[in-house]
């Protein structure tokens, strides 16, 4: 009965501008309305705020759940593109082992031929190899201001793949490995990235033969920053630079502690050259000059890196580095922008998986 009443009054006083305005003025002054009103926006407002945290809640969710995606997809990619390889893992594994027994032969053709000579003695044959036989050294100047990128372009290589062979010697160097070079032009860069690292950095021309010791020994005696040794492997380098081998891998194992140098191998492709004994390989990363190689998305390499742990399989592509080697790599390649990890972690895997291909 009240509210018919109200209803009627409103709609007579609404009848003229001037009466709704004057009741709407008063109304809005009036304590009760104006606190029912504010009582009501209040209400409006928190139930509006409440829609949107759950819209961003739901947002949030799906990006979440996005990301989830992404990453499966990233990973069912990488092991559709691995299993090939495991399909073929027997076989490989067979011609691998059947090919390091033939090619280590030829390195203890080399070291017995060069000891063993009929009635030669050893001393006599340690002679031979000190007048004919050692290591050719020389030292590089600076190889003027133009960037290593630029020597690497000027080779046929592309931009990308310039910058990602840079970074990872940067990061190989940094981690005390050996940066193997291998290619047409393997002897070239070699040279060209030592001369990089420093002024006086020492470079060895390595012949075929070569057996003894003793020279590297003086030559570490010197402290010397870098060397280079191009052609590394035409003579069995476990043998000749083997005080250089302990370095490097007391280096990796005690990066406190860390000595000079910095090393890199140059590899001749040619019938002569011997391939990487097994403890040298297992310190090295290889970079090919000849080779293109599949780029891995920054989202992959990212999976991969956070992937890691101490427990890798021997199996597994990084189950070629010999343990601490992987270790102060992997710490390396985390500090860099995802960016540039990317192509690092491209240009090691591409290694090792060119690697399994030749055998």
């Amino acid at each position: 009965m009240r509210k018919s009443r109200l209803l009627e009054e409103i709609e007579h006083v609404g009848a003229t501008d001037e009466g709704i305005e004057v009741v709407l003025e008063e109304a809005m002054n009036h304590d009760v309305v104006k606190k029912k009103i504010e009582q009501r926006v209040e209400e409006i407002v928190e139930h509006r705020a409440k829609e949107k945290s759950n819209l961003l809640d739901e947002l949030d969710q799906i990006r979440k759940e996005s990301a989830n995606l992404r990453r499966k997809i990233t990973k069912q990619e990488k092991e559709l593109k691995d299993l090939p390889q495991s399909i073929n893992k027997v076989v490989k594994e067979s011609l691998k082992k059947a090919k390091s027994e033939v090619l280590s032969t030829l390195g203890e053709v080399v070291i017995y031929d060069a000891l063993i000579n009929g009635s030669v003695s050893t001393g006599e044959a340690r002679q031979t190899l000190e007048s004919d036989q050692k290591l050719r050294r020389h030292r590089l100047s600076k190889n003027g201001d133009k960037p290593l990128i630029n020597t690497l372009k000027s080779i046929g290589l592309s931009s990308k793949y310039s910058s990602a062979l840079e970074i990872t010697g940067n990061v190989v160097l940094k981690s005390g490995l050996i940066l193997v070079v291998e290619g047409l032009s393997a002897r070239f860069i070699a040279e060209s990235w030592g001369s990089r690292i420093d002024a006086t950095c020492s470079v060895f021309d390595c012949g075929i033969g070569l057996t003894d010791d003793n020279y590297f020994n003086d030559v570490l005696a010197e402290r010397v920053p870098s060397v280079v040794i191009l052609d590394a492997n035409l003579s069995p380098v476990d043998v000749y630079a083997r005080n250089l081998i302990d370095i490097v891998q007391q280096n990796i194992s005690d990066t406190e502690k860390r000595e000079t140098p910095k090393v890199i191998f140059s590899l001749s492709s040619g019938l002569a050259g011997l391939p990487l004994p097994k403890n040298v390989d297992a310190i090295s990363v290889r970079v090919s000059l000849d080779k293109t190689i599949e780029f891995l998305r920054e989202e992959e390499a990212q999976i991969e890196l956070e992937e890691f742990d101490d427990d890798f399989s021997e199996e597994s592509w990084e189950g070629k580095f010999w343990r601490p080697a992987m270790k102060v790599l992997l710490s390396n390649l985390r500090e860099l922008p995802s960016s540039e990890a990317a192509l690092v972690l491209s240009v090691i895997k591409a290694d090792v998986e060119n690697e399994q291909q030749e055998y």
